[in-house]
């Protein structure tokens, strides 16, 4: 008898975007066939640093608007779903 658990492993994939390519990250999805996926307003910084100077010597954080995108999915498309360009 198969291991049911192997054969149907799915995998969770997240993403943090900013807002406007969340239209075209939608598209693109559609295009590769994948039929679900949660979309949440979050805030934060990474590439962008999100500092801001302040009179003071110290930086402020500012947090920018995002969005994170969750797709659970299965293990076979997880490679076309990450190399998908948008």
């Amino acid at each position: 008898m198969p291991d049911l658990q192997e054969e149907n492993m799915l995998k969770k994939i997240e993403c943090i975007v900013q807002p406007f390519k969340l239209d075209e990250i939608k598209e693109a999805l559609n295009e590769i066939a994948v039929e679900g996926m949660t979309v949440t307003e979050v805030r934060g910084c990474g590439l962008q640093k999100g500092y801001r100077e302040n009179e003071k010597p110290e930086k402020t954080i500012t947090l920018k608007p995002k969005i994170k995108i969750e797709i659970v999915t299965s293990e076979e498309k997880v490679e076309t779903l990450i190399s998908t360009r948008v």
